[in-house]
This record gives structure tokens, sequence and C-alpha cells, in this order.
């Protein structure tokens, strides 16, 4: 299955405009719409956060097509660094760097995460801000972007620390959300590089050329599109190839942030071709969303909802279970080396 074949209509997709902002329920609008109805052409400003998991052909900077007056491409610049904040304040609320968690944690142990942290954003953001400047702009962007499913039903008390959990791995998730803050950065200087730039016809430095137009290991472009659920071929061509990994990586994501999500048949073929051939020396971006799969539902689960959407033709909507302690970090650290 391809999601860039070539649209056979000229006729608008949507009547009354394309789905916009997300809702509690990932796919919701948009999972019963034919592949022809969704990739109708279209600009960045056309489309809600929940396609962006899907390589769109007309939102490519390959594609050719010019976008109409007003349509900017820095949306997606946006939508990364949205992702980004989330998940930088995520990490330090989780990890009892800052917040109510952090009273009670040794101020050695803070202080080493505090570094390593810095770390992180020194060699991977173009943007020489310091951390509790990155901070104060992720506060907005935390509650929408991490556990969206429950921000209409209570407030998620997100300084409970994984501390509380026995037997876990504590430096080595905190080891893989710094992997993770590097790659969503990377993916932040990419866009602009790809997007901004060629926008505004302003040359890039050569230090933020370095930090953007890298292309990634397979393995690493798919754990960024589980933490972002932006598929990463928008940035780099040379993976166009495995947007629909991608896609199922993304779409995993928004379930490992704790949001139900419909499983539309488009996202149920290429997931059942994943996981029918993981098992056995499979390729390390396979066994990471497979990881994921297992983390967030449960394979076996998973594959049969999946396989059940292919035989009815129609979504089925998927909860996630309830947050666990973590799975095995090292894991995943090893796959993305």
């Amino acid at each position: 299955m391809s999601f860039s074949g070539t649209r056979a209509t000229d006729a608008p997709p949507f009547p009354q405009g394309r789905p916009r902002a997300a809702t509690t329920v990932w796919g919701d609008g948009i999972q019963d719409l034919s592949l022809t109805s969704l990739w109708y052409p279209c600009a960045w400003n056309d489309v809600s956060e929940d396609e962006l998991l899907l390589l769109i052909p007309s939102l490519s900077a390959d594609s050719g097509r010019r976008a109409p007056a007003g349509a900017s491409a820095s949306r997606a610049v946006t939508v990364l660094w949205n992702a980004f904040h989330a998940r930088l304040a995520h990490v330090v609320i989780t990890y009892a760097v800052s917040g109510l968690g952090a009273a009670g944690a040794p101020i050695d142990e803070t202080r080493k995460r505090m570094d390593s942290l810095r770390r992180v954003l020194d060699k991977h953001l173009e943007e020489r801000e310091s951390l509790e400047t990155l901070l104060e702009r992720a506060a907005p962007h935390h509650g929408e972007w991490l556990f969206p499913a429950r921000r209409q039903k209570r407030k998620w008390r997100g300084w409970r620390s994984w501390c509380r959990h026995d037997e876990v791995d504590l430096e080595g998730m905190f080891e893989l959300e710094c992997t993770v803050l590097g790659l969503m950065a990377t993916m932040v200087n990419a866009a602009r590089l790809r997007f901004d730039s060629a926008e505004s016809g302003v040359a890039s430095s050569e230090g933020s050329e370095q930090r953007g137009r890298q292309c990634p290991t397979l393995p690493r472009a798919t754990l960024a599109a589980i933490h972002t659920s932006f598929n990463p071929a928008y940035l780099y061509p040379q993976l166009t190839a495995h947007h629909e990994t991608f896609a199922v990586a993304g779409w995993l994501g928004w379930l490992a942030r704790a949001r139900p999500a419909l499983l539309p048949v488009y996202v149920a073929e290429p997931l059942v071709d994943l996981l029918d051939h993981v098992d056995g020396g499979s390729a390390p971006a396979d066994a990471i969303v497979a990881y994921y799969a297992d983390q967030v539902v449960g394979r076996e689960s998973l594959r049969r909802r999946a396989r059940r959407v292919l035989a009815r033709g129609m979504a089925l909507p998927i909860t996630p279970r309830p947050i666990a302690s973590g799975g095995d970090p090292r894991r995943i650290l090893a796959l993305v080396e």
C-alpha cells in the first residue's frame, strides 16, 4: 500500500473544510475518508496535526506544487516546536529535575540530570537559549501534547515521578528521554532549514546546516516519529520509502501519550505487515515499532484488531493501556545506536 499515489479527482474532498484541531480521539473525522480525499492537494494551513503522521504528497518540499499565498510551511516548524517543548516539560517534571517532585529528589541527582539536559540542548538545538527559558515556553504546550485525552476530564498530575515504581531502570529511561529530545531538536532544525529558509530566502549558517541536514538513520527517525507524530519523510526525502513505517510509528506515539485513537484501514494495513514480519531478526526500526506496540496496547492484541479492521473495512477504536513503568529503555537505546 502506498500513500503517495496520484490524485484521481479534482473535486474538493471536504465541502466544509478539512478536519481542524485535534480532538480527544485521534482520527475522528478522517478515519472513513478515502485516500483520494485525504490526499487532495492542500497546503500546511489546511491540515490538522492528526494528518501529519501521514505523508501527504502536496506538502512535500519536493512535490513541485507551489503553495497558495498565505499558506506557510512554517506551521511544520510550529508543530515540531510544540512537541519538543511539551516533551522537555514532561522530562523535567517526570524525572524531578524541577517542579513539585524536585523538592524531594537528591540535590546531586537533580543537578546531574539538569547538566545532561543542557548538554543535549547545546549539542542539538540551534537556539542558544537557557534551559530555564525553554521551560517557560514549554509550560503552555505540556498539557495539550502529553496526555491530551485527559485534559478535558481532569488535571494530569504529572509530578508523580517514575521514582515511585520499583525495579525500574530510571537512569536508562532518562538517557532514552535525552536521546529523544536530541532527535526532536534535530527535526526542528531540519524543518527550519527545509521550509523557513526556503520561504525567506535566508541562507543557513554552517552550524545549523550540520544540525539539520544530516539525515538520521532509519531507527532514529522511527523513534523520532513516535515522539512527534510527524512523518520524518517531510524533512528527509531519502527516507520517503519508509513513510508507512513512520505513519504507524506516529500513530503509536499518540497512544503512548495516552490518547485513544481510531485504527483506520490505511494504518492497519502497514501495521499488520510490520507485526507479521517482526519476529526472527527483524530490522531495528521494525523492532522499535513492535516494542512500542507491545507497551501501549499489546502486540498480539493490536495485531488481531488490525486484522479485524482489514477484514471489515471499518476503523476500530483503540484505547491505550494505563501508563506502565517504561519497559526496557536499554533495548531501544541499543537499537538506535
